[in-house]
């Protein structure tokens, strides 16, 4: 496998000699979002996307995938959840097909075992980061507004078809109210992961 056994891959088209080109691309292919995190400048109305939510329209996914196979690297990551896009697995496929290294960030609730399964297929996807603020169901459901079983039942659907355990990480926002319970979180990970 040539993503480097799950770490963020150096971007072969970056140059130091030449700087006119970003190390990576940055995309926030949706701004809709199926949680509502009291952080979230979504859910305050923090952005000007929060006020007219929407998706990358194909026009401008065009001028990324063109920007991306001249660059080599896209980040797929902001505040709204990707998975909502119907265009983001299509985006994912083509950003693979033309060898661009990616790595995307999610909530892991939309990952079923059929989007699971194709994302694991992908060969320059090198990490999906999946934010689980806390282990306990009360506390993850105060601060994300939507149930922890759901993404837990996400990891352990990308865990299960995933090749390389290192491609996946999971993350928290480190808050006054999660901070006892994230001591939880290995064993409630291990279940999620390894059954």
């Amino acid at each position: 496998m040539d993503n480097l056994k799950g770490r963020a891959a150096p971007n072969p088209r970056f140059d130091l000699a030449c700087p006119d080109l970003p190390y990576a691309v940055a995309v926030e292919i949706t701004s809709h979002c199926n949680l509502r995190c009291q952080m979230c400048p979504l859910t305050v109305n923090g952005t000007i996307s929060s006020l007219s939510p929407g998706h990358m329209v194909e026009v401008h996914l065009e001028d990324v995938l063109a920007l991306a196979a001249r660059v080599g690297q896209v980040i797929i990551a902001g505040f709204g959840e990707p998975f909502l896009s119907p265009r983001c697995l299509p985006f994912l496929e083509e950003l693979d097909r033309r060898k661009v290294w990616t790595s995307i960030a999610t909530n892991g609730t939309l990952l079923t075992p059929t989007l699971a399964k194709r994302l694991a297929e992908l060969r320059h996807l090198t990490h999906i980061n999946i934010s689980v603020d806390s282990p306990d169901p009360e506390i993850y459901h105060r601060i994300r507004g939507g149930p922890l079983e759901k993404a837990l039942r996400g990891i352990a659907n990308l865990m299960a078809e995933i090749d390389d355990p290192l491609r996946v990480s999971v993350s928290s926002v480190l808050m006054s109210e999660s901070v006892a319970s994230l001591v939880a979180f290995p064993p409630v990970l291990a279940r999620a992961c390894f059954g």
